[in-house]
């Protein structure tokens, strides 16, 4: 169960890594077969982290049970955007991302982490029925319009996943062990990480846990030259009486620290 769900959430993080140097053009184009195609060969070719492949010791077990009716995402929680705010009244919660960013709606979100997801999962196609079949979902990606130099595009994922599917850990500990697993993929695919002990912060009322990683990976640029990216990623998440709900800040440079650290901050509670 334990080592289940630290994979369902790993599987977050590095799809969202996976996307550095993808541009715009991903983004942009995430409703057709075609421009899937064309975005997927777009972020194989730019770097050796997008090409890599996770062992298979690493997809998903089988083994617990689905989630119960009264776990299964409602219909009405795919939530509302409004300008660079995302609010969610099922999960009970608003955040706000940095100007010049853009938000996409459920649908495409969904759309956009599958297809990164086949980017670095030899078992994708298994791993999207596993994931489903244990109700997690994809709220919302956002990411910044304005690329870094090499590409690299700021971002942010929320997702969903049954609390039933915490077993006996508490919160903090499954963010602790949650980044813990995902630093050992980071190893599997060649990168140094350094992560921070999860905290807790009382947001009105409300417990968020967060929790920092930095990781240092070598990639191969289009140029066959190689060069090393340092991916930051700031982890919030919190409870509700039915759901987890686990936010993922993507960036890559020293500029763009303070605008993910704002959106974590910015993280409300609606009641």
């Amino acid at each position: 169960m334990r080592r289940r769900l630290l994979t369902l959430f790993m599987a977050t993080a590095l799809c969202v890594s996976a996307m550095t140097g993808c541009g715009s053009d991903q983004t942009e184009n995430v409703t057709t077969e075609s421009e899937a195609s064309s975005d997927q060969e777009a972020v194989e070719s730019t770097s050796e982290f997008s090409e890599t492949t996770v062992s298979s010791e690493t997809s998903v077990s089988s083994e617990s049970a689905e989630p119960s009716d009264e776990d299964e995402n409602p219909e009405d929680a795919s939530g509302t955007i409004d300008g660079t705010s995302y609010s969610n009244e099922y999960y009970n919660f608003r955040i706000t991302v940095p100007d010049g960013w853009a938000i996409l709606n459920h649908e495409d979100t969904l759309n956009i982490m599958y297809q990164s997801m086949a980017t670095i999962y030899e078992d994708a196609q298994e791993l999207q029925e596993q994931l489903e079949a244990a109700g997690t979902d994809y709220l919302f990606y956002a990411y910044s319009e304005t690329p870094d130099s090499l590409g690299n595009m700021a971002n942010a994922i929320a997702q969903s996943l049954p609390v039933s599917q915490m077993g006996t850990l508490t919160l903090e500990e499954m963010v602790d062990a949650t980044l813990a697993s995902t630093e050992a993929q980071y190893a599997e695919l060649g990168g140094s990480t350094e992560i921070t002990d999860a905290t807790v912060r009382d947001v009105n009322g409300h417990e968020l846990v967060c929790a920092d990683s930095v990781t240092v990976i070598t990639v191969t640029n289009e140029d066959g030259s190689q060069s090393e990216l340092t991916i930051s990623q700031k982890y919030a998440a919190f409870t509700t009486d039915t759901h987890i709900v686990m936010m993922v800040v993507s960036y890559y440079t020293d500029a763009e620290a303070q605008g993910a650290q704002d959106t974590i901050d910015s993280i409300e509670f609606l009641n």
